[in-house]
């Protein structure tokens, strides 16, 4: 066996299409796979507009920056880093949640699917299922992606990123 089929993903997943098609690390020279995420996988299917992923990625961004990840874009040298970056990233999320007039059920789904709290590859029914309580796999899909889309909404609004026209 060698080092290339052990690192890979299963056949199950590359079908589930939950990974990007690999492509070859210059660093270690060998295939590289990266896993599609939530917003991700939103955006490929077209549940979501590109500037409500945008919004996503940004919010995510500082919510990351809070919690002391080193979020920054490349190396640092080209940014003006904060002399206080979680305590920075922290209020950017405070002011985007007060800012954007997010409810506590959507900012809870959110934050929610950054940090993974859910199932993989069923974020929205259990979004959908612990705010309601419902057993139809449907309808709570359909809810928690409601929810997940209006949050989006209101801060691509907020930052003043392109919305879908209606």
């Amino acid at each position: 066996m060698t080092i290339d089929i052990a690192i890979a993903p299963t056949v199950e997943r590359q079908r589930k299409s939950t990974v990007i098609a690999a492509h070859k690390d210059q660093k270690v020279s060998r295939q590289a796979y990266q896993a599609i995420g939530l917003f991700e996988r939103l955006l490929r299917d077209q549940d979501i507009a590109p500037g409500y992923y945008e919004a996503a990625r940004k919010y995510e961004k500082h919510y990351l920056g809070s919690l002391g990840v080193d979020v920054r874009t490349d190396d640092g040298y080209n940014e003006d880093a904060p002399e206080f970056p979680r305590s920075y990233h922290a209020e950017m999320v405070m002011r985007s949640t007060t800012g954007a007039k997010l409810t506590k059920v959507e900012t809870w789904a959110l934050q929610g699917i950054i940090e993974g709290l859910f199932q993989p590859r069923r974020e929205l029914e259990d979004i959908g299922r612990q705010i309601n309580g419902w057993s139809c796999r449907k309808m709570c899909k359909g809810y928690g992606l409601s929810t997940v889309t209006c949050a989006l909404h209101r801060l691509a609004q907020h930052w003043g990123l392109p919305l879908p026209e209606t």
